[in-house]
């Protein structure tokens, strides 16, 4: 356990460190573009992230897999780039007839710069994994961590220099990619090889038409909501919307580490026909990967105005209802995340897919029903529906298949601990006339304390690794 845990904490301090900059730099943007200018931008990252979700992203989630299960994976590797040469050329001949369909959408004449931009956007996902499938997480976090500071330091640099602020964004998200890219195919260990058999490419291919919905689970529902947002609302509601979905995503960097370190492992345990590592394994991450939402979003209940407000600026504290809403949903897709790892591990792709296709169904649906009539916190309550519908079933599935047990004592013992930490937190901020950075600090940081003590005394599954983890560094 303890090369686990090694990996967990170390790569957890710098996925934190790369959400801190990712969340500074769209401060600054905020502060540098206008809301309308910031939410066209979003929207054309939503079209992108849409393109390559339900193509790229699932032939990427086969390609983890392989990688995690072969010991000579230069063959997987090569049939990936095949098949993402033919999907992109076929993408890129979608796109190109509908050019003035999606300018119309966003505002602004996009089409091209979305061509350009595919590619990248493709590579920089796939040789992502694939770090990630040879279990390179830190060096992955590092390079992702890097580009993002080019990017934003790229952006910023030009808007100061008085270049346009749409176009300055939209080209440092390509610099952004481009520097991923090159720095990630110097890491991996994989290389092109001959032509792969057509085995090869029909493993790829069978994996990848569940995996391609299983990751529109995944992702794919937050640039629904965008895209619906930017349908029924003006472009200044995306960026508020945008601004509070990457907030809230805060709590994940716990769920996307552990994911990325446990999974490879789940996935050996499971051939090696290793059921009582996998079962406390898949415990552990179903409690760490949903307690940080928690305290987030009962905080929120207290502070999210504020906080939205003194990051932001005022007119993106008309979110906070969303946003409080959209942390209680983070926490079923957490669940839902967590189980799809089991299941993919007993390669369970096709029920997933199912449930996926019948999830999106109910986000696309209750979306279009809420945002024309309830704004913003319709979209955060559509996407929470969705979340808990895909958490139920596929949890439901996964203790059934796998025998594995949902930590439902420690579940109970966490809220407990959020909602005594709620509870002490607002009554401190009654007494502040207004609450501005100094009484935020205060508010979090008692907040976070509370929370931490009390869980750590009622839970003992958390008691029991935080004496381990103790005892690990103290050797």
């Amino acid at each position: 356990m303890s090369r686990i845990l090694e990996e967990v904490v170390g790569a957890s301090g710098i996925k934190l460190t790369n959400r801190i900059v990712g969340f500074v730099g769209i401060i600054i943007y905020t502060r540098l573009v206008s809301s309308i200018e910031l939410g066209q931008y979003f929207l054309f990252i939503g079209i992108l992230g849409v393109l390559t979700t339900v193509t790229v992203s699932g032939l990427g989630s086969a390609t983890f897999r392989e990688i995690s299960r072969v010991d000579d994976p230069d063959e997987t590797f090569t049939a990936v780039l095949i098949l993402i040469l033919i999907l992109l050329i076929c993408l890129t001949l979608m796109i190109i007839p509908f050019g003035t369909v999606i300018d119309n959408f966003i505002g602004r004449d996009i089409t091209n710069a979305l061509i350009l931009t595919l590619p990248l956007e493709a590579l920089s996902i796939i040789l992502g994994i694939v770090l990630r499938g040879e279990e390179k997480i830190i060096p992955n976090e590092i390079i992702w961590l890097f580009s993002r500071i080019m990017q934003f330091c790229f952006a910023v640099i030009a808007i100061q220099a008085g270049e346009s602020a749409f176009t300055v964004v939209i080209v440092a998200y390509f610099i952004g990619r481009a520097v991923r890219v090159s720095i990630s195919y110097v890491f991996i260990d994989v290389s092109l090889s001959g032509v792969p058999p057509l085995e090869e490419f029909r493993s790829l291919v069978h994996g990848w038409r569940y995996l391609s919905v299983m990751r529109w689970g995944n992702f794919g529902q937050q640039w629904v909501d965008t895209l619906l947002i930017g349908f029924f609302l003006a472009p200044a509601s995306v960026a508020v919307y945008e601004v509070i979905w990457r907030l809230s995503s805060l709590g994940l960097f716990v769920l996307n580490i552990s994911s990325g370190v446990l999974f490879p492992r789940l996935v050996k345990w499971i051939e090696r026909g290793n059921s009582e590592k996998f079962n406390w394994y898949s415990r552990r991450a179903y409690l760490y990967a949903t307690m940080p939402f928690v305290p987030l979003a009962l905080g929120s209940v207290v502070v999210g105005e504020s906080l939205l407000g003194l990051l932001y600026g005022s007119e993106y504290a008309s979110g906070y209802i969303a946003l409080v809403l959209l942390l209680f949903g983070r926490s079923f897709q957490s669940i839902d995340s967590v189980s799809n790892k089991i299941l993919m591990a007993t390669d369970n792709d096709r029920v997933i897919a199912i449930i996926t296709v019948a999830v999106i169904v109910v986000n696309l649906v209750s979306n279009s029903y809420l945002i024309p009539r309830y704004g913003l916190a319709g979209a955060a309550t559509g996407t929470g529906v969705a979340f808990l519908c895909g958490a139920v079933i596929k949890s439901w599935l996964s203790v059934k298949s796998t025998g594995v047990s949902v930590p439902l004592r420690d579940f109970a013992m966490v809220l407990i601990s959020g909602f005594f930490m709620s509870t002490i937190v607002y009554l401190i901020s009654l007494q502040f006339s207004e609450i501005r950075w100094l009484q935020l600090l205060v508010l979090i940081t008692i907040g976070g304390t509370i929370f931490c003590t009390i869980t750590a005394i009622l839970s003992r599954a958390v008691s029991n690794d935080v004496r381990e983890i103790f005892s690990e560094y103290a050797k």
